[in-house]
Formats: structure tokens, sequence, C-alpha cells
């Protein structure tokens, strides 16, 4: 205390205190404004964001940003598939060239086409043929040269118009690898993971350019890149047997939207008697009017389309190609049991081809995510490690009673198949436990696993 303070009487000590108690006030008051002010921004920044989205999407229509539109709202509408069309694939869709895509098929024999028109000989008087015709001819068509030449394919078939297995749509035909055994009658959900494209029919008379075949086919492809994560890109086409037009989606994770595009419409037929008009006092012989009603162009570039190599498809959710064994000769894979950072794991049920006693009736089999693929021999290796080590742990006994070791895994260490002591049963209280123990072990190896990434850093 000063001289001046001892000096200061009581009175003037509590005005002191007063004008500085006044002095806090005020400061408290310029406090709270500028929270309030704060806040007021905070508001205003987030109402500049909104406007900005709506700006964002307006200007989609122009530029590199016209063929885009975000993933999640798209899925989430619940309009009709023409008004689907109308707001969100109108004005997001853009051109793409298919035929140099295809260029490069190597696959491809002239025994195919010759295969297909000889087919088609007898269409010329058939003026009009209704959806369920048209599938049926291109299933039929499709099986056949699946079969015939196996060697050059990739892909399997699905007829999937009856079928809810999508997000509860049903494209009319949907294509596996070759070597994927899924019984689409009972497994329904379990194929989403694993298509590769998809296909619409229409009636011969209906075109394929309407609004709402294109938005159909559009939630198919929207539907597929939601469900696989971890996919680029997906393909899809829509005929008529007259006409035929190719779709791609595009998955733009790192902008959080898909880009569409479509490419030209391909004649599958010309039009006899357009031909015939146009030919005025020509006189063409039987074989030559063959060939104008078939077109071989546009049904080359279909089948090019079917048995391009797998890798064109460009199927990345899981680390697997058309020539691998995954016992679809013995096994249907039955249910999606779980996944884990590196891998799926899937329920193997026997078939009703498999009549070998030594098999048991199911198998758990663990498939390495295609994202993974870099690292998938060395995870799964340490996996093997890991379940030595439980075998030996203090809670074998547990371990003994679910499973009974790895029966079998892939030379490039992609898949591998578990047998269990207690098979499963869909009904049985204990597959909570069964599929609870899949995960721990799967847990354990990709802590221990991340631990030795980052000592290794």
């Amino acid at each position: 205390m000063t001289a001046n303070d001892s000096d200061e009487t009581p009175e003037q000590l509590k005005l002191k205190l007063l004008v500085e108690e006044t002095k806090l006030k005020q400061k408290d008051k310029e406090l709270h404004i500028e929270e309030a002010k704060i806040k007021r921004l905070q508001l205003e920044i987030e109402k500049m964001k909104q406007e900005e989205g709506i700006e964002s999407r307006k200007r989609m229509k122009t530029g590199c940003e016209q063929n885009v539109f975000p993933i999640n709202k798209c899925l989430s509408s619940s309009m009709n598939d023409t008004d689907f069309y109308e707001c969100y694939v109108r004005n997001y869709i853009s051109w793409f060239d298919i035929t140099s895509l295809l260029d490069d098929n190597d696959n491809f024999d002239d025994d195919m086409i010759n295969m297909f028109e000889e087919y088609f000989s007898p269409w010329k008087s058939v003026d009009k043929l209704t959806k369920y015709k048209v599938q049926s001819t291109f299933e039929q068509l499709i099986g056949e040269l699946f079969d015939k030449y196996d060697s050059f394919t990739s892909l399997k078939y699905l007829n999937t118009s009856m079928y809810k297995y999508l997000k509860k749509k049903t494209p009319d035909c949907s294509f596996v690898l070759k070597n994927i055994n899924i019984d689409k009658n009972e497994e329904r959900e379990v194929l989403q993971d694993f298509v590769i494209c998809i296909g619409r029919f229409k009636s011969s008379n209906m075109s394929i350019d309407s609004e709402e075949s294109i938005g159909q086919l559009m939630r198919d492809l929207v539907s597929i890149l939601n469900v696989q994560k971890d996919r680029y890109h997906v393909y899809g086409f829509l005929t008529n047997t007259k006409r035929i037009r190719f779709y791609r989606a595009e998955n733009r994770a790192w902008e959080g939207v898909v880009h569409y595009y479509q490419s030209d419409s391909f004649a599958l037929f010309n039009d006899l008697r357009e031909t015939e008009s146009s030919s005025i006092d020509s006189i063409t012989t039987s074989k030559e009017s063959t060939e104008n009603y078939f077109n071989r162009d546009g049904w080359t570039l279909f089948i090019n389309f079917l048995t391009m190599h797998s890798s064109f498809y460009e199927y990345s959710t899981l680390y697997i190609d058309s020539h691998e064994y995954l016992y679809g000769d013995k096994f249907n894979i039955k249910l999606k049991l779980g996944q884990g950072t590196t891998s799926m794991v899937y329920l193997l049920e026997k078939n009703k081809n498999n009549q070998s006693t030594d098999d048991p009736e199911s198998f758990v089999i663990k498939i390495c995510k295609a994202n993974r693929a870099s690292g998938h021999s060395i995870d799964f290796q340490k996996e093997l490690e890991i379940l030595a080590q439980l075998k030996k742990s203090s809670d074998s006994k547990n371990f003994d009673l679910f499973f009974e070791d790895i029966v079998d895994s892939s030379p490039e260490g992609n898949t591998c198949l578990l047998n269990f002591f207690f098979m499963f049963s869909m009904h049985s209280k204990l597959i909570v436990k069964e599929i609870e123990f899949i995960f721990y072990v799967l847990e354990e190896f990709e802590k221990i696993e991340g631990n030795r990434r980052l000592m290794r850093k």
C-alpha cells in the first residue's frame, strides 16, 4: 500500500471499488457481446456453406462438373424412376466411348458372332417381342456363349429379374465371376458383394432411351457402388434386341459424388423395311437380306463386352479373379458373416451336387479385400501364426469347440478355408458365439499386426 493509498478515506476506497466493479461488469458484458457475435458468425458461415452447396449443385450443369450428383442423396430418394431421372440424371450425364474400350479384346472369335447370327436368322418376320421373350432369348444365347467358349470368358450370367437382392431392386440380369457359386433362390443379399455388371431388358417395341428405363438402371448402378465401397466404377446396359446402349457409373469417393456416362446407341438389327425402301429397283439374295437384318457390328460390340478380360470390369471389392479355385464345384456361398480390416468372411454350404461323405456340411471362407492386396500374403501368414498361438492359449478348449484348423489356403494367400468342429446350423443359438469368435480371431490378428507395423515405423 502506498502513502497516497493510506491517505484515502473509506468513502474514497468504496468509490474506487465501485468503479472497478463497474469496469468488470462492462468487460463481462462486452464478453457476452463477443460470444453472441461469434455465434452469429458461425450461423452465417453455416448458412453460406448451405448456399454454396446449392450453388455447387447448380454449377454441376456446366464444365467438368456437369455429370455429378451426391451418392447418398440419390439413394435416399423415394421418387419414381422417371422423376429420379429428371432430378438427378438428365443434366448430370456425359458421353463415353465404349467402342475404344472394347477394341483390345483378344478373346473375340468370329465363330461367336456366327453363332448369334445363325440363331437370329429365322427372326426376320418377328415384329414384336415381349420383355420376357427378349430376356429368355438373351439368357439362352449368353449361356451358350459362356459354355462353348469358357476359356475365353470370365463371367457367369444370372437371371435376377425376380430377386430383390440389390437394396430391394431387381436388375433383370446380373453377372458374377464364373467361379462364384451362389444359389440366387436362397442366398440373395450376399450376391450384391460379387456383382460385376448388370443389364436391363425391354420389349422390342419399347425405347431403351425412355427416362424411366435410364433412371431405373442408374439407381441399380449407384446401389452397387454403395454396397461395394472400394469400387471405382460399374457397367450396365439397356437393350430391346433392336438396339443396345451401355452405361457406366463412377464413384468419386473423394468428392462424395457419382459420375454417370452413357455410350452411343448401337443397332443390333437393321430395320429390314427401311433397307428395302432405300434399295429401289435392286434385287437382293436371301443371304444379303440376312446380312442387312442382322447387324454384325452391334452384336460384335456386345459379345466383346461379355468376353473382356476380368480386369476390364474393374471389380475391386474382393481380391479374386475368374481363374481361382473358390470351391464352387462343392459349396455355395450361403451368407456373409462379417468383415474385418483386411477381408470379408462368408459361410459356405455344401451344394446338392456334392455327394462326398468326406466333405462337411459347411465351411467358412475368408477372402482378402482388393484394397489390401499389396500386403495380403503377409497378413494371411500372420493370421496363421495367430491361430497357432490361440490353440496353445489357456482358452484352447474354447478354440477347439469352434475351429478345427485352417483347412486350405490359396497359393497367392488371398483366401483361406476354415473348418468348424461345430457345424453351422442357421437355427442354432450358438451361431452368435461362432460368429463372435471368428471376429475375436480377426480382431486379435489385426491388433497384433497393427502394433508390428507401428514398431517397424
